[in-house]
């Protein structure tokens, strides 16, 4: 029946049924079906009392859009004042934190290091006067 209407109207068939099956249940559009009968005027009509005050018309909240919601959760995260606990709680995990990446780091230099000396004690060709010195530091390195 829908589509002899709009067939008739538009002189064309509907092509975006998979887009009106998505949307037909849709919280924004919902209203728009629900108050189709009713009639919205832009000027507010006078009350019959003839009191002349303007009617309060009660129109339902739109949903909240994406970046309303967007903002109002990075406001929500911002507003809470933080505490001293919480300052120096966030200050003790941060210095944990970099503790155990100066330790990473320090392993694989030394790892670096170990790999560099074994690739100059497996050259068979005779060394240059700079690896042998670089040869010599990195195994003084390794007995400390």
């Amino acid at each position: 029946m829908a589509y002899k209407f709009y067939y008739q109207d538009q002189r064309s068939n509907f092509t975006l049924e998979h887009a009106w099956r998505m949307l037909t249940n849709d919280q924004k559009w919902c209203s728009l079906t629900r108050d189709k009968g009713k009639i919205h005027s832009k000027r507010t009509q006078p009350e019959a009392s003839g009191a002349g005050s303007p009617m309060e018309e009660q129109a339902e909240e739109r949903p909240i859009g994406v970046k309303a919601a967007k903002a109002a959760k990075l406001k929500g995260n911002k507003s809470c004042p933080r505490t001293n606990e919480d300052r120096e709680a966030s200050l003790n995990r941060l210095q944990n934190v970099w503790a155990m990446k100066e330790k990473d780091f320090a392993e694989k230099q030394v790892l670096a290091d170990k790999k560099l000396l074994a690739n100059l004690i497996g050259k068979t060709e005779p060394l240059t006067e700079m690896e042998t010195e670089l040869k010599n530091k990195l195994i003084s390195k390794m007995l400390e």
